[in-house]
């Protein structure tokens, strides 16, 4: 009986100097990772933060830079979108030939080769349009062959 009390009293004072051992060592731990090293380094733990920090701001603003390009970008379609709308409606015989051609978009975006297209198609409009029909003494549009 006296032996099983003996390993059971080592048995707890095992435990409780393993127990003390490892509750020092975490202190440790958390104090070296919380407290300041010296005057001139920060605590991990405060360079943690900053790196944290900075990662999430740049993050936060890369994610607000996306949102603002996505609305340019919708707006600036809107805006291809109109133009391309006002020129259908201004000339829609340059409209439709420039649906025909490949690099169209591009000639569409740049304001002096659209103006010279346009008076290009001012002049072939022009000279394909059918001539007037002469007008006789009556004021109508109906010529005949013979003199009234």
């Amino acid at each position: 009986m006296v032996a099983g009390a003996t390993v059971a009293l080592l048995s707890t004072i095992g435990l409780w100097y393993a127990f003390t051992t490892i509750k020092r060592r975490i202190d440790r731990a958390i104090v070296g990772f919380v407290s300041q090293p010296d005057k001139d380094h920060p605590s991990p733990l405060a360079v943690w933060f900053d790196q944290a920090a900075s990662i999430l701001s740049a993050r936060l603003i890369l994610q607000a830079k996306t949102t603002l390009m996505g609305m340019a970008s919708v707006d600036a379609k809107a805006e291809s979108k109109a133009e391309a709308s006002a020129l259908k409606s201004a000339q829609p015989g340059l409209a439709t030939i420039l649906s025909l051609l490949p690099g169209s978009k591009r000639l569409m975006r740049n304001p002096a080769l659209m103006s010279l297209a346009a008076g290009l198609m001012d002049k072939v409009g022009a000279v394909g349009a059918p001539a007037a029909a002469p007008r006789n003494g009556n004021g109508n549009g109906i010529t005949s062959p013979f003199k009234l």
